[in-house]
């Protein structure tokens, strides 16, 4: 009963959240003619803050599916190399944006992991303060 709920209202939590999305990006792209800097940035904001409870609702249905069992993964061998390269080019804008340098050593060719690189590529997730803090030692 907990989980049909959790799916539930995230299901219906992420209709209006796409829309609200759509909607922002239309207006911050200059669909309705140039904004204002200052609305401008509040339309990027409020864009910014929809991807995060966008990212929050997948979270909360992919936790439901872990518990349940559900979860589907697609396993296979990953370049490890590739891997840290891709992570750390998708979030190099983020990372400046809030003075965070990167620093990946030379790695050996060939080593690999076995997992879901949809999983495990950041494409669409953001650092947050907690790995901030990591990365910069800050």
């Amino acid at each position: 009963m907990k989980a049909d709920f959790i799916s539930t209202v995230s299901h219906e939590l992420r209709t209006p959240l796409t829309s609200i999305k759509g909607s922002l990006g239309l207006v911050a792209n200059g669909a309705l003619g140039q904004l204002p800097e200052r609305a401008h940035d509040m339309i990027i904001l409020a864009n910014k803050n929809t991807d995060r409870l966008m990212t929050l609702v997948n979270d909360i249905l992919d936790m439901e599916k872990l518990e349940t069992g559900r979860m589907e993964f697609d396993l296979k061998p990953l370049d490890l190399s590739e891997l840290v390269a891709t992570t750390v080019e998708s979030n190099q804008g983020y990372a400046m944006e809030h003075g965070v340098v990167f620093s990946v050593s030379a790695m050996p060719d060939g080593p690999t992991v076995r997992g879901d690189a949809d999983r495990l590529t950041p494409s669409h997730r953001q650092p947050d303060f907690q790995r901030r803090q990591i990365l910069t030692g800050r």
